[in-house]
C-alpha cells in the first residue's frame, strides 16, 4: 500500500512539474509567426538533446523549484518522492537514452559519495547552486551561507569585467571542496586528486573538463579568513575561464601576424595575482592582507626600489616573495580605476593570443612603460 502511494505521489509531481515544462519548451522552440524565411538559420546545438546535453538526466524539478540551492543533507532528512533525494531525474525530453536506470544511478551516486568520504576520512555534504557545487564537512548552516556567497562573488566578478551578473563564466559547475580538517585536505590532494605536491598548500584551483576546481581547508581559520582564500582562488578560476566574446576583439590597426593567434591564451601572472588580491581586499576582514601590501608598496616607492611596470609584467613570482604580489595589486588597482573598459579590452585581446605589451598599447592607447609616472602618483595617494 505504501509503495502504491509513493508511486501515485511521484506520478502526480512528475505530471504537475515536468510535463508543463515540456509544453513550455516546445512552444518556445517553435519559430515565430512571420519570421523571415530567408533569415540565417540558428546554429544547431552540438547535443542531440539540448536539455540534458546527452547526459540522460536533469535536475529534479520537485527538489529545486524556487530554491537558490540544493543540499544533500537537507534532502536526506526530507526524502523527495520523485528523485529519492538524488537531486536528478532521467531526462523526460529524450527519455534518458544515455543514462542508467534510476536505481542504478542512485546506487552509483551513493557509492561515489561513500568512496570519497572513506578516502578523506570525513563525511561530506553537497550543496549545489546554479554555478557552484560546494562539497564540504563544515557546519551545516554555515555551508549554506558559503554556497550563497559563492554566487554573490561570481556576480561581483561578472559585473566588474563586462559580463551580465548571472552569466556562467565556465562550463558546468565550479566544484569547491572545503574540508574542515587539514588532514582531509591533504588526503584529497594526495590520493583523490593525485596532486601530492599541492598537499602542503593552503588551497589550490585548476580547470577541469567538468568545470573548474577549488580545493582548500578551514580547520583553525576564521570564517573571514576562509572566505578571503576562496575569493582569491575564485578570481584565478574566473580569469582562467574569462570568455573572449564579451568585448570587441578587432582593433582598427592592422598588425601583421605570421601565424593565427591561439584562442583563450593564458593571462600573465602579475595580472592574475593583482586581480585576485584586489577582489580579496574588497571583502574587508580582520585578516585582510591589504594593510601589509600597502606598507610594502609605499616603502618600495619611498626607497626608489619600486620596479617599473614593464619589468613587473615579465617577473616570475616566488611563493615567499611578498613585494611582487603587493606591487601587482597596486598596478592592477591603478589600471582598473583609470580606465576599466580599456582594461577589459586588454584582457580580452590577451585571451585571444595578442602579446600583453602590444595588447596594452592597443587597449590603453600608449605603451606600458608610459604608465609608470601616473602609477607612481596613484601610489602616493593610495590609502
Amino acid at each position: 500500500m505504501t509503495k502504491e502511494l509513493g508511486r501515485s505521489i511521484s506520478c502526480a509531481l512528475f505530471t504537475a512539474l515536468v510535463i508543463p515544462a515540456v509544453v513550455v519548451a516546445v512552444l518556445l522552440a517553435a519559430p515565430a509567426l512571420g519570421e523571415d524565411a530567408a533569415a540565417e538559420p540558428e546554429p544547431q546545438p552540438e547535443y542531440r538533446c539540448p536539455y540534458c546535453k546527452d547526459t540522460g538526466k536533469i535536475e529534479c524539478p520537485a527538489c529545486r523549484q524556487g530554491r537558490k540551492f540544493w543540499c544533500s543533507e537537507c534532502a536526506a532528512e526530507n526524502v523527495c518522492p520523485v528523485c529519492q533525494s538524488i537531486g536528478w531525474i532521467l531526462c523526460p525530453y529524450c527519455g534518458g537514452e544515455d543514462a542508467k536506470s534510476e536505481h542504478e544511478f542512485h546506487l552509483e551516486h551513493l557509492k561515489r559519495d561513500e568512496n570519497l568520504n572513506k578516502a578523506v576520512g570525513t563525511k561530506l555534504r553537497r550543496i549545489e547552486t546554479p554555478r557552484f557545487a560546494l562539497i564540504t564537512d563544515i557546519d551545516h548552516e554555515k555551508s549554506h551561507e558559503f554556497a550563497l556567497l559563492l554566487e554573490h562573488f561570481c556576480r561581483v566578478f561578472n559585473t566588474n569585467f563586462g559580463n551580465e551578473p548571472e552569466d556562467r563564466p565556465w562550463a558546468g559547475r565550479c566544484s569547491v571542496y572545503l574540508f574542515q580538517p587539514r588532514e582531509a585536505f591533504v588526503k584529497f590532494a594526495a590520493t583523490v586528486d593525485a596532486r601530492p605536491e599541492l598537499a602542503a598548500a593552503g588551497g589550490y584551483s585548476y580547470p577541469s573538463p567538468g568545470g573548474p576546481m577549488i580545493v582548500l581547508f578551514k580547520e583553525s581559520r576564521s570564517d573571514d579568513d576562509t572566505l578571503r582564500i576562496i575569493i582569491h582562488e575564485l578570481a584565478h578560476v574566473f580569469l582562467g575561464s574569462y570568455p573572449t566574446d564579451k568585448q570587441p576583439q578587432q582593433d582598427s590597426e592592422k598588425t601583421p601576424q605570421k601565424e593565427p593567434a591561439p584562442s583563450c591564451a593564458s593571462l600573465p601572472v602579475w595580472l592574475h595575482e593583482g586581480v585576485a588580491q584586489l577582489f580579496e581586499f574588497m571583502h574587508k576582514t580582520e585578516t585582510s592582507r591589504r594593510a601589509e601590501s600597502l606598507r610594502l608598496v609605499k616603502q618600495a616607492y619611498r626607497n626608489k626600489t619600486l620596479m617599473p611596470m614593464e619589468e613587473l609584467a615579465e617577473m616570475k613570482f616566488g611563493a615567499n616573495e611578498l613585494l611582487p604580489y603587493a606591487v601587482s595589486w597596486s598596478a592592477i588597482d591603478f589600471l582598473m580605476s583609470t580606465d576599466r573598459p580599456a582594461f577589459v579590452k586588454w584582457m580580452a585581446m590577451m585571451k585571444n593570443g595578442v602579446d600583453q605589451h602590444e595588447a596594452f598599447r592597443r587597449a590603453f592607447g600608449f605603451p606600458i612603460n608610459a604608465a609608470n609616472r601616473a602609477w607612481r602618483a596613484y601610489i602616493r595617494r593610495l590609502k
